[in-house]
């Protein structure tokens, strides 16, 4: 049987600093009784933005 997931989002905001631009990423709308999704974005959003991370430093 096949649970339907929470209606999840995603926002960003792009924000111009000084040095260059700040991005912001929110995820919300985790259903309560599906908590290992929330957990999944807990441990995948860190990784995904350091790769990001590494990928535009490379682009100086």
């Amino acid at each position: 049987m096949r649970r339907e997931r929470a209606a999840e989002r995603r926002d960003l905001a792009l924000t111009a600093t000084p040095t260059g631009t700040r991005l912001r990423m929110e995820q919300s709308g985790f259903a309560p009784d599906q908590p290992a999704y929330f957990y999944g974005a807990r441990m995948g959003w860190p990784q995904f933005m350091a790769k990001l991370e590494q990928l535009l430093t490379g682009l100086d």
